[in-house]
């Protein structure tokens, strides 16, 4: 049995600078601040069996938590095609410094398989963390939009890029099944659909 699960969140606080390069082209310029916070909890179980003798199992637990904070810097392309349909393409990178802890629990063998063996409960505990960690996040986006005055309505498809934040801060250990605590991974990358609408007030 394997089981995964990750959050990864973010708060901005963002300056747009619209320009205009013509009738129907515009860039608006993007300069902010971000906070980014990445969580992943994975969970493993397993038993391999052996027809000669006592069947191993294996458990495995990892919990990652960092969290980054720095500048974010991008800009938005926006095209009008005709008065009512236009695209919109967006680019964003995030600079951070943070920090990251990271917890991981591994007992094989006859791990709870019968309490009489030698080998019951055989479990080793691996912590690990950076003080120092310096993450990147890169965001793309591009999106479909209808005006209907005034009120945009829009299907976009984004994407993000996360480097250094899912970093297993965890000292480098080989196991069985799995990784314990290895430095296994160091980026991750989340694809989402979004439709909506915007609604303009003054302009």
């Amino acid at each position: 049995m394997a089981e995964s699960d990750t959050t990864a969140r973010i708060w901005d606080i963002d300056y747009i600078r619209p320009m205009a390069a013509g009738d129907k082209f515009s860039v608006n310029w993007i300069a902010g601040f971000r906070v980014a916070e990445f969580k992943e909890n994975v969970f493993f179980d397993g038993t391999e069996f052996d027809d000669g003798g006592p069947d191993d199992r294996y458990i495995e637990e990892r919990h990652i938590t960092a969290t980054g904070w720095g500048f974010k810097v991008g800009a938005t392309a926006n095209m009008d095609f005709t008065k009512h349909f236009g695209m919109e393409a967006s680019l964003a990178v995030s600079f951070l410094q943070g920090t990251s802890k990271g917890k991981s629990t591994i007992c094989d063998e006859t791990c709870g398989s019968d309490p009489n063996l030698p080998f019951f409960g055989d479990q080793d505990d691996f912590e690990g963390s950076d003080d120092s960690m310096r993450g990147e996040i890169r965001d793309y986006g591009l999106a479909a939009v209808w005006h209907q005055a005034p009120v945009d309505i829009f299907a976009a498809f984004k994407s993000s890029n996360w480097d250094g934040l899912p970093s297993n801060p965890n000292p480098g250990t080989s196991w069985p099944i799995g990784s314990g605590g290895g430095v296994d991974r160091t980026d991750v990358t989340f694809n989402s659909w979004h439709v909506g609408a915007k609604w303009k007030i003054g302009g």
